[in-house]
């Protein structure tokens, strides 16, 4: 995987420092792994510098997806748009009681039985593994979740610049996700009345009909084909 497909930014730089290295991996018992098992018992209580750094890296792209993604009409700056539709974001994630308990799962983990999970959360278990916390908000890769109380707002903001079906959906994607999110794009997009005049329209073509034949040979058709280096013509009765 190149560095340009991880959208992750601390990802990102932890692929470019481990690119001049090559990997072999070696399987072993995990009763041998005396290291890993030493360090998850001893857990720090302070940050390290680079800690710090990228959560304020992570705070930044979160900032730089609203910034880009978000169209604002206030006559706000985009920076200052940015920021109060995450503080919104964060808000109603934290009275959203099923995002709550996302952001515990994405925390803590999932349960390993499908059966101990919410029916709300049951289609954010297939991508539990792209899934990670941001303060009080999950993102899906680099894509913020949006709580159900917010979808309809972002998604209509997200779509006032009217570009058509497939420029919206590619402008959504990229910006935020909830489940069932393609669903919504079409509803939205389809239920827009400035994009239902601005899209174009091809013109029903008027039907042909045949004369009324009355008689054998009136009216016929006629074609010429070549088969194995033979020629043929071929005359049909349109009675």
């Amino acid at each position: 995987m190149c560095i340009s497909d991880i959208e992750n930014p601390r990802l990102q730089r932890l692929k470019e420092k481990i690119s001049p290295y090559f990997f072999t991996a070696v399987w072993r018992a995990g009763k041998s792994l005396n290291i890993p098992d030493a360090v998850s018992q001893a857990p720090v209580s302070h940050p390290a510098p680079e800690d710090k750094i990228t959560g304020a890296s992570s705070a930044t792209h979160l900032q730089t997806i609203m910034a880009v993604y978000t169209v604002t009409s206030s006559g706000k700056s985009p920076a200052q748009d940015a920021n109060r539709t995450l503080q919104d974001l964060r808000d109603t994630a934290r009275e959203d009681p099923v995002y709550t308990h996302l952001l515990n799962c994405v925390t803590l983990g999932f349960p390993s039985n499908r059966y101990d999970l919410h029916n709300s959360l049951l289609p954010y278990r297939k991508i539990q593994d792209k899934l990670y916390a941001d303060d009080e908000l999950s993102l899906q890769r680099a894509k913020v979740i949006v709580p159900a109380a917010l979808c309809c707002r972002m998604l209509s903001r997200l779509h006032d610049s009217h570009q058509g079906m497939e420029s919206s959906k590619c402008q959504v994607r990229q910006a935020v996700f909830w489940p069932g999110i393609n669903s919504d794009i079409v509803n939205t997009i389809v239920a827009c009345e400035s994009c239902g005049v601005l899209q174009p329209t091809q013109k029903q073509e008027p039907s042909m009909n045949d004369d009324n034949l009355t008689r054998p040979c009136e009216s016929v058709s006629s074609d010429l084909f070549t088969v194995t280096g033979k020629a043929f013509l071929v005359i049909l009765d349109r009675l």
